[in-house]
């Protein structure tokens, strides 16, 4: 089985949410728009085109992939899933169910879920990326793990911690 690589990446900056204004309708700030385009340049970079991108339906999770994409200069097969916006399952369960054969796949999420998975599909506690991982993930944070296998058989602790970049690195 060829190596697969899971990418999750907690939206860019969002603006606060103005009175009445729903959770799902916030914008991403001037910063956000910015570290989004940094994050994508990073994928095309490393050469991290994903096959398949998992989205939260609010706007500053599909605002930052839209924006990243362009940086990217490619396009996938995207799915945008309610269960990213408020999962009280975690976002493995749906890693596992959505990653069909994609050997790189993009979730574009919140927190604390992307900090969750990153931590529960990690095989590495001790690292300096480890550790900053389980302390905090900022927005536009990129995490970048790796194992051989289908998604189906995505167990906790079965990941390799390749990287765990922020948009004020140049990846």
């Amino acid at each position: 089985m060829a190596e697969r690589h899971l990418l999750l990446f907690r939206h860019a900056k969002a603006e606060r949410a103005a009175p009445g204004q729903p959770d799902r309708a916030r914008a991403l700030t001037k910063r956000g728009r910015r570290d989004a385009e940094a994050m994508g340049a990073i994928l095309a970079k490393r050469g991290l085109a994903p096959d398949r991108v998992l989205l939260s339906p609010a706007l500053r999770t599909v605002s930052s992939w839209e924006i990243m994409e362009t940086a990217a200069d490619e396009s996938r097969d995207v799915r945008i899933l309610d269960a990213l916006f408020d999962n009280a399952q975690g976002y493995p369960p749906l890693i596992r169910s959505e990653g069909g054969d994609a050997r790189t796949l993009l979730v574009v999420g919140h927190n604390p879920f992307i900090q969750e998975a990153a931590v529960t599909l990690s095989a590495d506690r001790t690292s300096r990326d480890a550790k900053a991982i389980a302390d905090h993930v900022p927005t536009a944070g990129l995490i970048i793990l790796s194992f051989d296998g289908a998604w189906r058989e995505l167990a906790g602790g079965s990941m390799r911690l390749v990287a765990f970049l922020r948009p004020d690195q140049n990846g």
